[in-house]
């Protein structure tokens, strides 16, 4: 049986490693990593949503939610906190914006495994990759209480709540510089 989960996809950096460039925007192979990311998450669940504080650059995509990120410049944890308010499902995929290479497969494994746990983190070659995870709705008041506080780093939230983690899943790429293109 299959959990039901919402997907976010949290598009609000600066890019400063990329000059600026949106790395949702940019092409792969051809293709926007935005759509290829769509295109791998309306396999996994119903709603996704798209969080920024610049919604502008999304308007023109179809079946996804465009929420206002209510915590800009406070970082992942921040966007974090936005999705978990404004997803319907108790749990949600976070995925950075700047991974063009989602696995359907390790989606379907982060979406059903463990529903008893606050997180489900992929950690290839024993490095935790919390911006292609699973977070259940529980979780908002820390992320909530990260903001306040000003602790932004994903890897410290990921410390105070009950994860369980993924070994043995293939390396996720992303793209932080020019390049990683």
């Amino acid at each position: 049986m299959h959990m039901r989960v919402s997907a976010a996809i949290l598009a609000g950096g600066q890019a400063r490693r990329m000059g600026g460039r949106n790395k949702a925007l940019l092409e792969i192979e051809g293709a926007r990593i935005i759509d290829r990311q769509l295109a791998a998450l309306a396999k996994v669940c119903k709603e996704i949503l798209i969080v920024a504080s610049d919604l502008a650059p999304y308007r023109d995509l179809h079946g996804v939610e465009l929420v206002s990120d209510l915590h800009p410049g406070q970082g992942p944890v921040g966007g974090l906190a936005t999705a978990l308010r404004s997803c319907e499902q108790s749990a949600l995929l976070l995925i950075a914006c700047d991974m063009p290479n989602l696995d359907p497969d390790l989606l379907l494994r982060l979406r059903d495994f463990d529903s008893t746990c606050e997180a489900v983190v992929p950690r290839p070659n024993g490095i935790a990759q919390p911006l292609c995870a699973r977070y259940s709705k529980s979780v908002l008041p820390a992320a909530q209480f990260g903001v306040a506080r000003g602790t932004l780093r994903m890897l410290d939230l990921l410390d105070v709540l009950d994860v369980r983690y993924l070994d043995g899943v293939r390396e996720i790429r992303n793209i932080n510089s020019p390049e990683d293109l």
